[in-house]
């Protein structure tokens, strides 16, 4: 069964690590199909531009997000925070408030990739204390890179496979198992319903 996945990356660098780690994972999980979403463009959120105009970028984005069966996102890590392009894509893509959240039901899987030994867990944390309140499903564990990844990355923005924990891989595998998991408990309770009406 083919997956269609979508990808964020927090950082808008050309040589970003966190990008790179994307990258990654649609190398390390071929079955699955891993789309880089690009959030660069995204204004800045403002309410009045909201009720003036709504971006048509951000309008794309909830879109991707809502019809896709799994989220990915890696992060770096600003002043334990982060950074700003990515809490304000997140900003865009909970509004506006009229519509139902794209979020919804979501598996989310949250990456790191950080210069620090710490590997973005404070960022990491952040986005899954988000996700929880969107009421999405972020998976149990975190890619966590142990060591500063500039020595795990090549000169080229693609990561040394080596040298890497399996995370890039993991993530998209647990985004997979979680969605099939879903699907079996909802035909059982669609199955016991119509048991329970047919006896009933």
């Amino acid at each position: 069964m083919n997956m269609n996945i979508v990808a964020i990356s927090g950082s808008l660098r050309k040589g970003s690590y966190n990008t790179a780690l994307l990258r990654a994972a649609q190398k390390l999980a071929p079955e699955l199909n891993i789309e880089i979403l690009d959030i660069s463009t995204l204004p800045i959120y403002n309410q009045d531009v909201e009720a003036a105009n709504y971006p048509a970028e951000a309008k794309a984005l909830r879109e991707k997000i809502a019809s896709a069966d799994g989220v990915l996102i890696a992060t770096p890590e600003f002043n334990r925070t982060p950074p700003g392009p990515l809490k304000n894509f997140l900003d865009w893509s909970s509004r506006p408030e009229s519509e139902p959240l794209p979020w919804e039901g979501k598996p989310v899987g949250v990456l790191g990739a950080s210069s620090s030994a710490r590997g973005a867990s404070f960022a990491q944390y952040d986005i899954r204390r988000i996700m929880s309140y969107f009421n999405a499903h972020p998976m149990g564990t975190a890619g966590i890179l142990s060591r500063p990844c500039g020595r795990k990355i090549r000169r080229r923005p693609e990561l040394d496979r080596s040298k890497i924990n399996r995370g890039p891989q993991k993530v998209p595998s647990d985004i997979y198992g979680s969605r099939r998991e879903r699907t079996k408990s909802i035909r059982t309770i669609k199955n016991a319903k119509s048991e329970n009406a047919i006896s009933g």
